[in-house]
């Protein structure tokens, strides 16, 4: 019998196919469950251009308890066509028991519980072998939700790359605008911005791990002197806001206490917003922050006065002081103090 043949009788008895397997099935349903073995399945080609099945119920179950020794149902496709297609048009709720449009219980399995695997070597793929697409702009929600109660330290999410990168696209600016870049290689965690061209990625923060001399690595490649590398703001509607960085140390000796703050740059905007000030502070013998010295919005160097001595050697050559018992300010030539004025 010729292919034509073959193809004639399969459209002039379809629907009574698809008769006899709708029967099965509400038997199957209906039946004391039944073990099947791999040996009692028939293999079964089919190949079409279209939908091979179309479930279309309110209620269709394939009950029965499946024993094989590989898949349950493997699903081969060669055509462009979707291999597995599910229109959810019934809302089936959040719930972890019987919510979503596919539901898996992987409790008895210490294994993944869905893994897409992927081995395509040709032109490169921008669509991702996971694919979210939300198309109203109505949608209000998470897209992608994790719920946890384990009190383990592995973590929720994992990539392992020999670069590991996520890419940040914001779709309302022109870029190379509003894209950024979380990467990390050589042993470095980095925050990379767009380069003008829109071509490539560029280093931009730099986080390094506890064994390189630094932490922390911020490049900028621009040619504007106004340009800021770091802005510290405010947000409180005060003149005597003072936003400041600090230095922290946590590894004290055995005398107590939390951790103490070793030093502190800030400014203030004064009356107004027009009388700023850049303030330095260092802690003292007990461990209090005291001012050192301040920048004054009219030009003033302002040295406060902390010890009414202090040694003039090697050690301090250079070094200024002002004595508040005399209300002078001293210089140090490496052997002596000498007044200013």
């Amino acid at each position: 019998m010729d292919n034509f043949n073959r193809k004639n009788i399969l459209r002039k008895y379809r629907s009574l196919i698809y008769i006899i397997f709708g029967i099965l099935l509400i038997a199957a349903d209906v039946l004391a469950p039944t073990t099947i073995t791999e040996n009692d399945i028939t293999t079964i080609n089919l190949t079409a251009s279209g939908t091979l099945v179309n479930f279309s119920s309110a209620d269709m179950r394939l009950g029965g308890n499946l024993t094989m020794s590989s898949g349950i149902i493997n699903l081969t496709n060669p055509s462009t066509n979707n291999a597995l297609k599910i229109d959810q048009n019934g809302n089936t709720g959040a719930s972890p028991a019987t919510g979503g449009a596919i539901n898996i219980d992987n409790t008895d399995n210490a294994g993944t519980a869905l893994m897409i695997l992927s081995n395509y070597n040709g032109a490169v793929r921008q669509d991702g072998l996971v694919y979210i697409d939300v198309q109203n702009a109505s949608y209000d929600g998470p897209i992608l939700r994790i719920n946890s109660i384990s009190t383990d330290s592995e973590g929720h999410i994992r990539i392992d790359a020999l670069a590991p990168e996520i890419e940040l696209v914001e779709t309302d600016q022109v870029a190379p605008n509003g894209k950024f870049e979380i990467r990390v290689q050589d042993d470095q965690f980095q925050i990379n911005t767009r380069n003008s061209a829109d071509s490539s990625f560029l280093n931009t923060y730099l986080f390094n791990s506890l064994i390189d001399n630094s932490l922390l690595r911020i490049f900028t490649n621009v040619s504007s002197t106004s340009n800021n590398i770091i802005e510290l703001y405010g947000q409180r509607n005060s003149a005597t806001t003072s936003p400041g960085i600090a230095w922290r140390n946590t590894n004290q000796d055995d005398s107590g206490g939390s951790d103490i703050q070793t030093a502190r740059i800030s400014s203030a905007g004064g009356s107004s917003f027009q009388q700023s000030t850049l303030l330095f502070q260092v802690a003292n013998s007990t461990r209090d922050l005291i001012n050192v010295l301040k920048l004054d919005y009219d030009g003033k160097i302002i040295i406060y006065p902390n010890k009414t001595s202090v040694t003039c050697d090697g050690t301090t050559t250079g070094a200024i002081y002002y004595d508040n018992s005399t209300f002078k300010h001293y210089g140090c030539n490496s052997t002596a103090w000498n007044a200013f004025y």
